[in-house]
């Protein structure tokens, strides 16, 4: 009866979902604005009462039984002093127990069953411009989708060699008749990813210093100046706290590249000039952190690229 009850709460609670409606846009196309309409219904849910049956149990006589068995009796007399003297014996004697059984019936219980009604029809107006921000001529056939369930919109994109920021803006109205139109505006910048991550490409690798330049290998940096570079260096004490020498993003005049090939560049720093002087004769731990940045809005790739590499290296361990 639990699992029959389950069942029917599960369907009730789900056959009138709100309804979806979807859209893709392919962005592999030349035109660069796109304006669709997307109805759905929004349900919500309300609650009845219902009277459900169900099995109950309960305890009634049934009868007496007969229990016979050796049971101990004491018997008492007096002795020839007058004092009264007691032995227990085994007899063999028979009773009557009442007896009990459970018996099934039918029960009743109110429960509260939810399920799902109409509130209101639903109207999305959306209007997307598109900039690409690569310099292919043949997109990838990937395409940023639009789902609308009710009242609610989610976007999304399989998108893999494009990078898909979205910038949106949204206004609702509701009219007399009780139908809430909400209006879209979404501003798309399409990547190509491999330009955008080509400074972190391979990530920071093979840093050391050259005398008291720092230099490590990092991706291609002429392809996307779009990147932050951050030095952390900290001269470790024995006796006394660490200290940190500088913690901050650096500006391009403070360090260099050059390419070594198409994929990767060497990144050279001048410790000396930076800090006004290093003793690489001390113990140091110095780590690099390249992020990459992306143009205002919300990336909406389901499959996602790191977007950060780290390495770090200790002087005179």
């Amino acid at each position: 009866m639990k699992l029959i009850l389950a069942i029917l709460l599960a369907f009730a609670s789900t056959v009138f979902a709100s309804t979806v409606d979807n859209f893709s846009l392919p962005l592999n196309r030349i035109e660069t604005e796109e304006n669709f309409l997307l109805q759905t219904i929004q349900t919500r849910t309300a609650y009845r009462q219902e009277t459900i049956a169900k099995t109950c149990f309960r305890t009634e006589f049934d009868g007496y039984r007969s229990v016979c068995g050796y049971f101990p009796v004491v018997f008492c007399h007096d002795n020839r002093a007058s004092h009264s003297e007691c032995q227990s014996r085994l007899e063999f004697r028979c009773h009557q127990e009442p007896q009990y059984r459970n018996v099934s019936y039918t029960c009743y219980d109110t429960v509260t069953v939810p399920y799902e009604v109409n509130d209101h029809s639903v109207r999305a107006n959306i209007s997307v411009n598109v900039n690409r921000n690569t310099n292919q001529t043949n997109i990838e056939n990937c395409a940023m989708n639009f789902s609308l369930m009710g009242e609610v919109l989610k976007t999304g994109s399989d998108c893999r060699n494009q990078l898909i920021v979205a910038k949106n803006s949204q206004r609702s109205e509701m009219d007399q008749f009780g139908t809430v139109t909400s209006f879209y505006q979404y501003q798309l910048n399409v990547l190509d990813t491999a330009a955008t991550i080509a400074p972190i490409d391979g990530g920071i690798e093979q840093m050391q210093l050259e005398g008291h330049t720092l230099t490590f290998r990092a991706g291609d940096l002429s392809r996307n100046a779009n990147y932050s570079l951050n030095l952390f260096v900290e001269r470790r004490h024995l006796l006394k706290s660490d200290e940190t020498l500088i913690n901050r993003t650096l500006s391009p005049s403070e360090f260099s590249f050059e390419k070594i090939n198409d994929r990767f560049s060497t990144v050279k720093i001048n410790l000396d000039k930076l800090l006004g002087g290093f003793n690489d004769s001390k113990k140091h731990v110095i780590k690099v952190e390249m992020n990459i940045h992306l143009p205002e809005g919300t990336l909406i790739n389901n499959s996602q690229p790191l977007f950060s590499a780290q390495n770090t290296l200790t002087i005179k361990k």
